[in-house]
């Protein structure tokens, strides 16, 4: 089960929302270049492959990120 981060300071609200930004600008940057690739690409089946990939990698590390921010003590 996935634990909830629940910042008790300040400086974890700030942390936690730093991340929470910079994960949101990823996501959006994320889908433009999906975007453009299915949308410009010559091959839409390898742009459709290449998309999946992309996003299993990308839920995978944010998992991960997620993780390691809910075990960072101070």
């Amino acid at each position: 089960m996935l634990n909830v981060y629940q910042p008790t300071n300040l400086l974890h609200t700030g942390i936690a929302l730093v991340f929470y930004l910079l994960m949101a600008g990823f996501v959006v940057y994320s889908f433009l270049a999906l975007y453009a690739l299915n949308r410009f690409g010559h091959s839409k089946l390898l742009a459709t492959v290449i998309s999946l990939i992309y996003i299993v990698i990308i839920a995978s590390l944010f998992a991960a990120a997620q993780t390691n921010l809910n075990s960072i003590k101070f």
